[in-house]
């Protein structure tokens, strides 16, 4: 008898040991957090001391990359979140917060949306605006949870809320598109010097010919076709109008370019009447045009 109580007495006690090494984990990870916590609020009023007209941002996250961590990273940076839930669970607990009577929000050709505001979520600290998405597909349903922080009062208008937070397929079709032009993944130097440069002019690159279409269709408006709308396609842009031959003419009133009889626009005339801005050669890696590197 006295054996059974020993041996019960021994094992509550190692049940009470592996109980009391879990708390003392547990104060140790809180206290690193702590310690991780007090670091980045040092940061962040130094940034403040630093930076006196910080950047305002919008950031539509993909669901991959928006766990409660970066969520709330961004939150606390100043920057405006819109987002969509990763876990699973999220869509199953919001779910069940609807009923059959709950009203829907037509926000698509098969969407609609539900949402509220000021509701919290797991990993993050700060409340966020939350919206239940519902797709019909044939017979079957599928969901999907949109999240969002700011003082956007996005509740209160759901289909602008959806419209805005899918724009961001649209960012992705251009940066894919001008990567099959402005190609990164093929990279021609291997110095990290060199990298930033092939880098720095990509995106440059990418974003100036999309300039120039709309300043084209700006000062040549009563142009023929295809030149009669901002050209949306970088790589027609640049594979075909960049590279097809035209004469260039210069006169009085401005400029006029002419493309050929072999040009893929044979026929088609821009003139452009307004003064051309003309850049110089600036020196890279010296201090004077002049000077030898």
């Amino acid at each position: 008898m006295r054996e059974r109580r020993l041996d019960r007495r021994q094992k509550e006690l190692e049940r009470a040991q592996r109980w009391l090494e879990r708390c003392r984990q547990k104060v140790a990870d809180l206290q690193a957090e702590r310690e991780e916590m007090e670091q980045r609020l040092a940061q962040f009023i130094e940034d403040n001391r630093t930076n006196p007209w910080p950047i305002r941002a919008i950031f539509r996250l993909d669901g991959g990359f928006a766990s409660g961590p970066n969520v709330a990273l961004l939150i606390e940076m100043g920057y405006e979140v819109y987002s969509k839930a990763t876990n699973g669970q999220v869509v199953k607990a919001w779910r069940r917060r609807v009923a059959p009577t709950t009203s829907w929000t037509r926000v698509g050709k098969n969407a609609e949306m539900v949402a509220w505001e000021n509701e919290r979520i797991a990993n993050c600290p700060y409340p966020l605006d939350v919206a239940l998405e519902r797709f019909h597909t044939g017979d079957e349903e599928r969901y999907g949870v949109l999240l969002h922080y700011s003082e956007e009062p996005v509740t209160a208008a759901p289909s602008g809320w959806f419209t805005f937070y899918n724009g961001r397929q649209t960012i992705e079709a251009g940066v894919k598109e001008g990567k099959n032009v402005f190609q990164m993944h093929h990279l021609k130097v291997r110095s990290p010097g060199g990298l930033v440069i092939q880098e720095e002019f990509a995106a440059f690159a990418a974003n100036f010919v999309r300039w120039a279409a709309a300043w084209l269709h700006q000062i040549c408006p009563e142009a023929p076709a295809p030149f009669d709308r901002p050209q949306a396609s970088v790589k027609q842009m640049v594979r075909v109008a960049a590279n097809t031959s035209a004469w260039v003419i210069w006169q009085p009133q401005g400029c006029l370019l002419r493309f050929t009889e072999l040009s893929a626009f044979a026929g088609v005339e821009l003139e452009i009447r307004d003064s051309v801005a003309f850049q110089l050669a600036l020196p890279l890696f010296k201090s004077c045009v002049f000077s030898p590197i």
